[in-house]
This record gives structure tokens, C-alpha cells and sequence, in this order.
């Protein structure tokens, strides 16, 4: 991408810019500069798994409430195992809604993720709020 840059007009170079979401103003440099940048950031973050605690979070949530219908109430961890690459998310749920709140059916899971997609989740806890020792 970055040889071609060098021959675009300024307002091709601002189409690109404006379809990467980055700023359209300034020189044509300036430009160039930024599309360059927004190239390698992408070539580098290519091919791996989710490369933030945030990514991995929401495809946990995500994944795991299409998985087995249960409400994401709070993540309580992320954790990147960089050997394998994978995330392992602890999230609490609310299997059952009670009244008072404290009565809710509430667990706590592990879901590990890889890249966009959850490989993985295992119940640790579960029990009622008012009962539950999730510390």
C-alpha cells in the first residue's frame, strides 16, 4: 500500500482516509503519513487474537450469553496467556433473577478466547447472592 500512496491525488488520499475512519485534513504529506501508519498498525495486529483485554471481553460476553442464555452481569478478570495467545475472561452472570435482588441465582465462569471467538468456558461457582463468596 505504501508505494501507491506516492501516486494519488490529494482528494483520492482523503477518500481513503475518510473509509479508514482517520482525519481527512492537512497536506497530502501529512496524508500519506497517516495511511501509511493506519497500514502497518493493521499488518501488525493481523492474524492474532484479540489483541486487547477490551476485544476479548466483548466477544466473551457476547459469546457466552448466545452460548447458554444467561445475562453477562460483570467481568471479574482478563487474563492473556501469551504462550497460547488466549484470553481467559472471568465474568459473573445472573442465571436466575430473584426478589429481593439478593436472592439471584448468580455464577461465575471462565471463557477462554481466541482471536473473535470463544473456544472455551467452564461454571467455577454458583449460588445466591447473598450466599456466594466470589472474591
Amino acid at each position: 500500500m505504501s508505494d501507491d500512496l506516492d501516486d494519488l491525488t490529494k482528494d483520492e488520499l482523503q477518500d481513503r482516509a475518510r473509509d479508514a475512519d482517520l482525519p481527512t485534513s492537512g497536506t497530502k504529506s501529512e496524508l500519506q503519513d497517516r495511511l501509511r501508519e493506519q497500514d502497518s498498525e493493521d499488518r501488525s495486529s493481523s492474524g492474532s487474537s484479540s489483541n486487547s483485554a477490551r476485544d476479548a471481553i466483548s466477544v466473551a460476553q457476547r459469546e457466552l450469553s448466545s452460548t447458554i442464555g444467561v445475562e453477562v452481569e460483570s467481568v471479574t478478570g482478563a487474563q492473556l496467556d501469551s504462550d497460547t495467545d488466549e484470553w481467559t475472561i472471568e465474568v459473573q452472570t445472573i442465571e436466575s433473577r430473584r426478589i429481593p435482588p439478593s436472592g439471584d441465582v448468580i455464577s461465575l465462569y471462565t471463557v477462554t478466547i481466541n482471536g473473535d471467538e470463544m473456544v472455551g468456558f467452564d461454571r467455577i461457582k454458583r449460588g445466591r447472592r447473598d450466599s456466594l463468596d466470589i472474591s
